[in-house]
């Protein structure tokens, strides 16, 4: 598992569009294709732009393409955090190259509160060609191996990539997730969708098909760099949310920014939590340490929290202590 949206930050681009609260008791209201195209196209076509810019790529509506090549970007994000990801794949006449880039808003910061980019940070050693135009920052993910593009090209116009209609949305309002925007181009011919949270609406065979073009690119993700950032830790902690962490290398204590119940479920960890909420445990755990500044910006009544990915592996602790 590779990790590289580390930091919760403000909102740089959004999947997420506000509609008129119904009235009690009225129907949800459908909103019409057209309108729906209309506004995810405002709300995302500006930032794509920038991409481009910032990338050194074309605006691929507007770029038609000799016939035999072809050009498919799928745009993931959405939510609160950041990078965001655009998976580009070029497939000319069967050869088929592929590359992502990572991108995020050029918002302005406070240096005395914001004393480096958390976004960069948290990308050192897994990105490269990194490049700031348009107030958009961008560069291109590094990876293990070269992925097999072909393969996963293929098994996303499996799932209908070519000819998925529309997302059909109601008037549900979903104020975080994330979204999937497939645009292609095909010689001189070029069209685009989006969908918004497809797995949390009314299920479909278009949504399931979205989420499935979506868990085609994890054959991609399963390969990319791990940050220089995310490391391997192993302490003693109760588990608890927000509870302390002894790391045993440095005996330093910080705060575990998880739940250990639900780090192993999400794992597939054995874990048998003792009745008694004070009892400590030996953690492996893979994340990422914050800066000091960002702990005391949180709260934190420690110096330093560590965000937790990924559990490998836990055991009760006799003593409380490192073995």
């Amino acid at each position: 598992m590779t990790f590289h949206r580390l930091i919760v930050v403000a909102c740089l681009s959004t999947s997420v569009v506000s509609y008129p609260a119904r009235a009690p008791g009225a129907q949800t209201p459908v909103i019409p294709d057209s309108v729906w195209a209309r506004i995810w196209q405002s709300v995302h076509y500006p930032s794509f732009d920038s991409v481009a810019v910032s990338a050194g790529l074309t605006r691929l509506r507007a770029s038609a393409l000799p016939e035999g090549h072809r050009e498919i970007r799928i745009w993931v994000g959405g939510g609160f955090t950041a990078p965001e990801d655009l998976y580009r794949f070029v497939d000319d006449r069967g050869r088929v190259s592929g590359e992502v880039v990572r991108y995020w808003g050029d918002a302005p910061l406070d240096t005395a509160e914001h004393p480096e980019d958390l976004v960069l940070r948290s990308l050192r050693g897994s990105c490269s060609r990194f490049a700031t135009a348009a107030r958009m920052n961008t560069c291109r993910a590094d990876f293990t191996r070269s992925p097999d593009w072909g393969a996963v090209l293929k098994r996303a116009e499996a799932h209908d990539l070519w000819t998925l209609a529309q997302q059909h949305i109601d008037g549900t309002q979903i104020y975080d997730g994330w979204s999937i925007t497939v645009e292609l181009r095909d010689g001189s011919r070029y069209r685009a969708y989006h969908y918004n949270n497809p797995d949390s609406r009314k299920p479909s065979p278009e949504a399931a098909n979205a989420v499935a073009i979506r868990a085609a690119l994890g054959a991609i993700d399963s390969l990319a760099r791990t940050p220089d950032v995310v490391k391997t830790y192993r302490g003693i902690t109760t588990g608890a949310y927000h509870s302390e962490f002894v790391d045993c290398a440095s005996r330093e204590r910080w705060e575990f920014y998880n739940e250990l119940r639900s780090l192993a479920e999400s794992n597939k960890v054995p874990f048998q939590p003792a009745s008694d909420s004070t009892a400590r445990y030996v953690v492996e755990v893979v994340g990422e340490l914050t800066p000091e500044w960002l702990a005391r910006r949180w709260g934190s009544k420690y110096t330093k929290v560590l965000q937790v990915f990924r559990l490998a592996s836990v055991r009760p602790s006799v003593d409380g202590t490192c073995p």
